[in-house]
C-alpha cells in the first residue's frame, strides 16, 4: 500500500493501543514480491500472531 496509507493505519493502531510495528519496504509496491523482503514480512507476521493470538 502507499506509504502514507500505511502510516495512517499504523498511527491509528498505535492510538488505540494495538501492539504494532510499521514495516517499510521502499523497493516494493502494494505486494511484497522480492523473496528476501517476503521472508522478512512473513517472519514478522508469524511472530506477531504467535505472540498476540495465543
Amino acid at each position: 500500500m502507499p506509504y502514507t496509507q500505511g502510516l495512517q493505519m499504523f498511527t491509528a493502531l498505535q492510538r488505540m493501543g494495538v501492539p504494532s510495528r510499521l514495516l517499510v519496504y521502499p523497493d516494493e509496491t502494494h505486494f511484497v514480491t522480492k523473496p528476501q523482503n517476503a521472508r522478512l514480512w512473513w517472519t514478522e507476521v508469524h511472530g506477531w500472531f504467535a505472540r498476540w493470538l495465543r
